[in-house]
């Protein structure tokens, strides 16, 4: 059946709140038609059913060919019904679009951001500076109006792989994402259920593991193979061989630079203690490391001990014997921007 009024905005962002509703954040969004008028895109933040994790995805170099980025300039400011292949629809499994095995389960807990993942963290400091900067925005999804005259897109997920209630909506070529185009990049925010398959039929219906069996070791769900893009997203530049690095990092945070923070990413199937483990810069200062990282899970480290340059530098991680686990480095130009969460790619 799929979802109905499936097509893509153009348009230029003016404000996002991230917490508007326990299961939606919320875009507000212009568009050269209309300026005068606002409409509104509702982002998931967490699912409604019994598993409320969410997928999620940046690209921090959008570079797919399909649709490229030549193509979505080309496009005029405002919403336009897309479907099928030859058109400029989203297809996460059957186009290159994202690394099913790249994909972070992460839920929206804010009274456990730091061992879970609040996916709040992610997605807050992208919109932010998509707002700020008055960058374009390409959001995908089904458009909808109300009686009171306001209207907007939502189903700004993956739309296919679905099972139970939600079967019907499956469809092939009408996933929904957001591609930001800034002045001087573009970068992707794709999101999926963790309940959702990782692979599909020609009808977009399950043909393999749900999202939560590949990446978080959800042994209830099916086992098949499944196809993955070349596409790179967030990462590390060097990983332990236990599977723990540094995946991101606010150095420039707003106001004073007592609130930067970096986060971690284990991607093994194992939880492990950081007790004794350190992070640090190129000059010798370090945080002291305690408790632990779950399997499959992000932990966030707030950073009081020392101070990250905003000159450019490098970020190590080392283990409890002080050896490094993980390494990343970042320049003057990428920690000039304020608040900007800087993810570090493979």
């Amino acid at each position: 059946m799929g979802i109905s009024n499936y097509g893509l905005w153009k348009a230029t962002p003016t404000k996002w709140d991230g917490s508007a509703s326990s299961t939606h954040g919320h875009l507000t969004f212009t568009d050269s038609t209309d300026s005068s008028t606002s409409y509104q895109a509702d982002v998931n933040i967490m699912s409604s059913g019994s598993d409320k994790r969410l997928v999620y995805w940046l690209v921090s170099s959008y570079k797919a060919q399909k649709p490229s980025t030549s193509q979505l300039q080309a496009l005029s400011q405002g919403f336009a019904k897309q479907s099928g292949s030859d058109s400029l629809a989203l297809d996460f499994l059957r186009e290159d679009i994202v690394n099913v095995d790249s994909g972070i389960l992460l839920s929206h807990d804010p009274e456990d951001p730091d061992e879970k993942g609040d996916i709040s963290s992610y997605l807050d400091p992208i919109m932010n500076e998509a707002v700020s900067s008055k960058a374009t925005v390409y959001i995908w999804g089904s458009q909808w109006s109300d009686s009171d005259g306001s209207s907007g897109i939502h189903d700004i997920h993956m739309n296919q792989g679905n099972s139970g209630s939600f079967e019907r909506e499956n469809g092939i070529y009408q996933d929904g994402g957001i591609v930001i185009e800034f002045s001087d990049r573009w970068e992707g925010v794709f999101l999926a259920f963790a309940t959702q398959a990782t692979k599909t039929d020609s009808q977009g219906d399950p043909d393999g593991p749900t999202f939560a069996a590949t990446l978080g070791g959800d042994s209830s769900s099916s086992s098949s193979s499944s196809g993955s893009a070349d596409n790179t997203t967030a990462g590390w530049l060097q990983q332990g061989t236990n599977g723990v690095g540094i995946e991101a990092a606010i150095v420039n945070p707003y106001g004073r630079d007592d609130s930067e923070e970096v986060y971690l990413m284990n991607r093994s199937s194992t939880r492990h203690s950081l007790k004794g483990w350190t992070v640090g810069n190129d000059k010798g200062g370090s945080e002291e490391l305690y408790g632990k990282i779950s399997a499959h899970a992000k932990k966030r480290i707030p950073i009081k001990d020392f101070r990250l340059s905003n000159r450019g530098g490098k970020i190590v991680l080392k283990d409890a014997q002080g050896g490094v686990v993980s390494e990343v480095s970042y320049t003057e130009r990428e920690a000039k921007k304020e608040g900007k969460l800087l993810y570090f790619a493979n």
